[in-house]
């Protein structure tokens, strides 16, 4: 009787031993699955990061340039307001005739390099036309330059 109780005890702890392995190969794979779901939490958040900077830098290049259209527009309105003034500038000498725009509406509003193209062909030189303008001598240079090589 002895044997039969040391053979129950045997397998018993054999059977124990069984079950406690596979509870610990349980808790290896529930352990590796949270590793792998917090690596993969992780990595995406970093993504998340990495996508919510570039956003903020997208917004700022569009702030600057927004900005640079308001700049933009306000030196139109600039070189249209000096464009058609009918009063001669302080650089302008007395003996010199006004220079004489054409009156158009609104929509009909020659741009800046018809303005100089114009100005070139009516005899006004170079220094003449920038300091009417408020541009640059090169600049218009540049511009009556590019007219020549379109022609």
């Amino acid at each position: 009787m002895q044997f039969i109780m040391i053979a129950i005890g045997i397998v018993l702890i054999f059977i124990a031993l069984k079950l406690n392995t596979k509870k610990k190969e349980a808790d290896i794979v529930e352990k590796f699955d949270n590793l792998v779901e917090n690596k993969i939490k992780d990595e995406s958040d970093m993504k998340l990061s990495f996508i919510m900077d570039q956003i903020k830098e997208l917004n700022l290049r569009f702030e600057n340039v927004e900005d640079s259209i308001l700049l933009l527009s306000a030196k139109i309105d600039e070189i249209q307001k000096v464009k058609f003034s009918d009063a001669p500038t302080k650089n302008e000498e007395v003996n010199k005739p006004n220079i004489v725009v054409e009156e158009k509406n609104e929509e009909e509003l020659l741009d800046l390099n018809d303005l100089i193209y114009k100005l070139n062909e009516q005899g006004y030189s170079v220094d003449d036309i920038s300091s009417k303008l408020n541009i640059g001598k090169g600049e218009v240079l540049l511009r009556l330059g590019l007219k020549k090589a379109k022609v």
